[in-house]
């Protein structure tokens, strides 16, 4: 399962709008 759901451009492990890596 792979979710990211970032509006800006930060990264996918910091804290975004949803980030999701399993």
């Amino acid at each position: 399962m792979e979710l990211c759901r970032h509006d800006q451009a930060l990264l996918p492990w910091t804290q975004p709008t949803t980030s999701v890596h399993a």
